[in-house]
């Protein structure tokens, strides 16, 4: 059984992807800290990059409404993220604000992972029976 076809898994696997490509991009402003000029950059919320997954919806009985599908879309990095402070060198990276993200995003990872795993216990219950 492919879990990919199960849109729940689908999306929880895409938001994995995100938070590690954001945990990428957090250790890279971190990795800069004291680069001059260099300015912070974050992903722009999974909320916005879900609103442009690609959803189909399939229309089993002509009494079903329906249900307009949205453009597919790639993550993309934000420019820019808002710094707290800017330091002499012209350097925006706030190593406080870089962990509070990264916490964020390790939090986010493991909430998902749980979902993940308890749905696939759901699923293989379902398949095999109670144990």
């Amino acid at each position: 059984m492919d879990l990919m076809g199960i849109p729940l898994f689908g999306v929880a696997s895409d938001r994995m992807s995100y938070l590690a490509m954001r945990h990428e991009v957090i250790a890279e402003n971190v990795a800069n800290a004291n680069t001059p000029k260099f300015v912070t950059r974050d992903l722009k919320p999974f909320s916005e990059e879900l609103k442009n997954a690609a959803v189909t919806m399939e229309r089993t009985r002509l009494g079903h409404l329906p249900i307009s599908s949205t453009a597919g879309g790639k993550l993309r990095v934000d420019g820019k993220s808002q710094s707290w402070e800017l330091v002499p060198s012209g350097n925006g990276v706030s190593l406080e604000q870089e962990m509070l993200k990264a916490s964020d995003t390790v939090t986010s990872y493991a909430l998902v992972s749980n979902i993940y795993k308890s749905n696939v216990n759901l699923l293989s219950q379902a398949v095999s029976g109670p144990r």
